[in-house]
């Protein structure tokens, strides 16, 4: 070998040869049009699917398990996002988790890449502030940041503590659900 050239032995040899211009060198063959008009069309048939019921009589609960508390409602109908099939177009419940050490309430996504997120922080001996309400794109407009208020607030009643609303969305929470024991737990 001359000065200059490097032997690749991990290339691989057909990646090497010489092909046309315009030709595809990296991946596999693009689809057909035939095979992309039937690969819309299952997608539109799945779009359009019913996702199964909730078990009858299933009204939703609280089930605590290794330290946390996770608050189960029915997740309401699936809507047609373009986010992978997860929690919520299963028909499953939303699970609520409560991590007190980390001062945050998850819902788990989409098994558990992806999770939505209520932070709160202690700024007093028996105020918190529920600082920060964050749901990602592809799962918005479903109910899941109102699941996440509501065990917030449901929270500081049973701990009998007193709310100062920094997050704008449970402020937004409180004017359009604005239950007794949630108004007597906010600080003016």
């Amino acid at each position: 070998m001359g000065r200059g050239h490097v032997a690749h032995s991990w290339f691989p040899a057909a990646a090497r040869r010489w092909q046309p211009r315009g030709a595809r060198r990296h991946g596999p063959a693009r689809p057909g049009p035939a095979a992309a008009a039937a690969a819309a069309a299952a997608a539109a048939a799945a779009a359009t699917a019913a996702p199964p019921a909730p078990p009858s009589g299933f009204r939703g609960g609280t089930r605590r398990c290794r330290g946390s508390v996770r608050r189960t409602a029915p997740a309401g109908p699936a809507m047609a996002h373009s986010a992978p099939l997860g929690l919520l177009e299963q028909g499953c419940p939303i699970q609520v988790e409560h991590d007190r050490k980390r001062r945050q309430f998850t819902v788990r996504l989409n098994g558990c890449h992806d999770k939505a997120v209520l932070l709160y922080e202690y700024v007093g001996k028996r105020i918190v502030d529920l600082q920060h309400t964050e749901v990602p794109d592809a799962y918005r407009g479903r109910g899941i940041a109102k699941h996440l208020a509501k065990a917030a607030l449901d929270f500081v009643v049973e701990e009998d503590l007193k709310a100062h609303l920094t997050c704008w969305y449970i402020q937004k929470y409180v004017k359009e659900n604005p239950l007794p024991q949630y108004l007597e737990h906010l600080q003016p």
